[in-house]
Parts: C-alpha cells; structure tokens; sequence
C-alpha cells in the first residue's frame, strides 16, 4: 500500500515536470538508405 502510494506521487512528479525533448540526431536521406540497406541485409 505504501509502495503504491510512492509510485503514485512519483507518477504525478514526473507528469508535472517532465519537459519532452526532440532528439538530437535527424536522420537524412543518406542515412536512412544505408540503415534501410543494413536493415536488409540482417
């Protein structure tokens, strides 16, 4: 019960002051054809 309690009031923390970040890394269309190349490959 207390654990629930803990994981509740974190939950809310989070929701509260989580700021959602874009990732870094974007990947171009020369990337993509070689991951898309590696990927068929495996």
């Amino acid at each position: 019960m207390r654990d629930q309690k803990l994981y509740e009031s974190v939950g809310k923390y989070i929701d509260k002051y989580y700021i959602d970040k874009p990732d870094d890394i974007k990947l171009d269309k020369e990337m993509k054809s070689i991951f898309d190349r590696i990927s068929e490959f495996r």
